[in-house]
């Protein structure tokens, strides 16, 4: 038995009302390892706004795991194995490993888990990349390889290019031979932006602000043939004047949070004398097209990508979750609502656990 802590929530935040205000750090004791379960240390895991849309009742996977009535937040995340109870196959003390599916509960210090929610993978130089393995790295590779076949020299644009998604698109992208346009909303010059933009300019081709895609001669002479839109509204309008002719538009998101019945205009030049193709994304449906052992291999193949230095993290906010220190009470929550409300520009937050 190990005395942990959990992120937790009774109920969801409602209206006006920031997650923070729901979420509680509790104290628990694990329960004992059973046949088939193994006892995990969390290593890391993120903040990521599929677990914004489960704080706010939004999401329709719910928490598996609770302390007392209420949930324990965290869908991703990546652990160690420090203890097995009998009959455990494929895992062993020492192993890294992240949840197969949802629901584990990932925001907190210990879990008691069935090892066959479990994937193992070979652990990477730093944890915070396999945290984001299956939300960050995962999607880009489908986006990039499953979306369109891409030759040397071709182009990508995408919107949001400040997100997590977007930074590591641009690398998959350049491995292929290709290039990308990243397009960020516009924002004021602080020095916090100026950081995230240098962060993408070190992997994107070519940078620029929604204000200034319209003046810009960006695609001029370039085979855009694949565009990237999480964002929705005007900023995917733009996309479209983008694309070159029989180029491809995808939408895998709505950043923009203008509602399921807005829509983008199309011109008789798109449809007809351009001939792009507009088609929907979801991670989940391309997955689900592998095996799970060919989901794996990709998962090794992107460690090792990292390992050896072909793919970096994107612009991280790395918060420290200590759990000796006495203020990750009021701060954990804090975080959370942050991430949310996006108010601070540092990127893609991940809850690095243990102390320094």
């Amino acid at each position: 038995m190990v005395q942990g802590q959990a992120l937790t929530f009774e109920h969801p935040a409602h209206g006006e009302e920031s997650v923070a205000g729901v979420l509680k750090l509790q104290h628990f004791d694990t329960p004992l390892v059973q046949d088939g379960q193994v006892l995990v240390q969390m290593l890391a895991a993120p903040i990521n706004p599929l677990d914004i849309h489960v704080l706010r009742g939004a999401y329709p996977v719910k928490p598996r795991f609770q302390v007392g009535s209420a949930s324990i937040a965290g869908f991703d995340g990546v652990g160690k194995v420090i203890g097995c109870g009998e009959d455990v196959k494929g895992l062993s003390v020492g192993d890294t490993v992240i949840p197969k599916g949802y629901g584990l509960g990932t925001w907190r210090t210990h879990a008691v888990i069935e090892a066959s929610q479990l994937l193992k993978i070979k652990p990477p130089t730093q944890m915070a990349f396999a945290a984001i393995l299956k939300t960050v790295v995962l999607p880009a590779f489908l986006l990039v390889e499953d979306m369109k076949m891409l030759q040397p020299g071709d182009w990508v644009v995408q919107n949001a290019g400040s997100s997590a998604i977007s930074q590591m698109v641009s690398q998959m992208v350049r491995i292929k031979g290709g290039h990308t346009i990243s397009i960020l909303r516009d924002r004021p010059e602080t020095e916090a932006s100026r950081i995230v933009k240098a962060a993408i300019q070190n992997v994107a081709d070519v940078v620029l602000e929604e204000g200034q895609v319209s003046t810009s001669a960006v695609a001029k002479d370039r085979n855009v043939v694949l565009a990237l839109d999480s964002v929705w509204g005007s900023s995917a309008r733009q996309l479209v004047d983008l694309l070159s002719v029989g180029g491809l538009f995808v939408n895998y998101g709505q950043f923009s949070g203008i509602g399921k019945s807005s829509s983008i205009s199309l011109t008789h030049e798109d449809l007809f004398w351009k001939s792009i193709t507009f088609r929907s994304f979801r991670s989940t449906t391309q997955s689900a097209k592998r095996t799970e052992d060919e989901l794996i291999q990709l998962l090794v193949s992107f460690v090792e990508l990292f390992n050896s230095g072909l793919l970096t993290l994107p612009k991280l906010n790395v918060i420290e979750w200590d759990p000796t220190n006495p203020d990750v009470e009021t701060k954990l929550p804090k975080v959370a609502g942050d991430a949310e409300s996006q108010a601070i520009n540092t990127g893609k937050t991940v809850l690095l656990f243990g102390p320094s």
